[in-house]
């Protein structure tokens, strides 16, 4: 769950705080930024917060349901 979100002057996102639901531990994300290669010698970099914002659902309660979106199973 994300927490707080820190801006800088230019109101650009500088870090965000989440809170994790096993430990309950916060952890603070800055921004990183990867290297993407778009051609033979040319790159391209971008910035971004290394989280996946995600939904959960159980066996349980999927029993039954209709699903119209994909469904990745990690096993």
């Amino acid at each position: 769950m994300i927490t707080s979100i820190r801006f800088n002057n230019n109101k650009m996102v500088t870090s965000i705080t989440i809170k994790t639901f096993s430990t309950n531990m916060f952890l603070t994300l800055k921004r990183q930024t990867f290297q993407y290669k778009y051609t033979y010698e040319a790159y391209y970099y971008k910035a971004s917060f290394p989280i996946i914002l995600a939904y959960l659902i159980i066996g349980h309660k999927a029993q039954g349901a209709t699903i119209k979106s994909k469904v990745i199973i990690d096993i």
